[in-house]
């Protein structure tokens, strides 16, 4: 880290970290809590919009540079000293399922934008500029497709992603995607609106969401991936008729055994699939 140059003044701020974390978790909860239970933040709907204008205040009022990229996608950037050299990106999504949990996604880009915000009023400047993202539609619940704004950005969405509908069957997700002022016509090219080699790295903070950490008694953990997701909104798995009593297993071609290997085949065997397959 280095101390701010001279033509770069930072305005020394008072930050209560752990209060301003309460209240990044509480207010968004408070928007967008559902009658029954949870929280409701839609992909590209208006809790998830609520949830995002939220974070580009706190973020601008703690001297944090702000934009909307291509894919709707809120970046939050604290300059470093050397800023041709590719960034430090971290964050996550800020959308969640139907009554979802309130610090799923949530948290790593609360947890960012503390240490942004921190680190800028503490005038320090880090040789590597670091961007914050809060990724729009993560969640799959709503169109049926998963990682849509990060997905986005590096053209890995088609026209039947884009046709795809709500769940309520009112709008696509091109129309909730241009409702958001995304570059949709760019997107359905496969154009890649984001650069990789512009990312050193990658950090994303997240809850843990299974028992593993738990049942080992591990308070934090370091993961280097996690399985991504390819899903298909419909599936035919064809079988052969036969006589139930008189056709042994052997030579059976029942539809039900078909799809009982596809449940079990080893995700490896999908390793080789095309980065921009549409679903069937």
């Amino acid at each position: 880290m280095n101390a701010p140059p001279e033509n770069h003044p930072v305005e020394t701020i008072d930050f209560d970290a752990r209060s301003l974390a309460i209240w990044l978790f509480d207010e968004p909860r408070n928007q967008t809590a559902d009658e029954t239970a949870g929280a409701t933040r839609e992909s590209y709907g208006k809790g998830e919009q609520k949830a995002l204008d939220l974070i580009k205040s706190v973020a601008t009022e703690h001297g944090l540079e702000t934009e909307i990229d291509e894919a709707a996608n809120l970046i939050m950037t604290l300059p470093g000293s050397e800023p041709d050299r590719p960034s430090i990106a971290c964050g996550s999504h800020i959308d969640s399922v139907p009554q979802g949990g309130n610090y799923d996604g949530a948290a790593g880009v609360v947890a960012g934008l503390l240490c942004l915000a921190r680190m800028r009023t503490q005038n320090i400047v880090p040789q590597r500029t670091i961007k914050l993202w809060a990724l729009r539609g993560e969640e799959s619940a709503w169109y049926g497709k998963s990682y849509i704004g990060s997905s986005a950005l590096f053209g890995h969405l088609c026209a039947d992603d884009l046709a795809a509908a709500h769940r309520n069957g009112r709008r696509s997700l091109a129309d909730a995607l241009k409702s958001c002022g995304a570059a949709v016509d760019r997107i359905e090219r496969g154009d890649q609106l984001l650069d990789p080699a512009s990312i050193a790295v990658y950090l994303e903070l997240h809850i843990e969401q299974s028992p593993v950490m738990v049942a080992r008694d591990l308070p934090t953990a370091i993961v280097t991936g996690i399985r991504g997701c390819i899903r298909h909104r419909t599936i035919r798995c064809l079988g052969e008729t036969g006589h139930s009593g008189a056709a042994p297993r052997w030579l059976r071609r029942d539809a039900l055994f078909t799809t009982a290997e596809l449940y079990h085949t080893p995700t490896g065997r999908l390793a080789s699939a095309p980065a921009r397959r549409c679903n069937a």
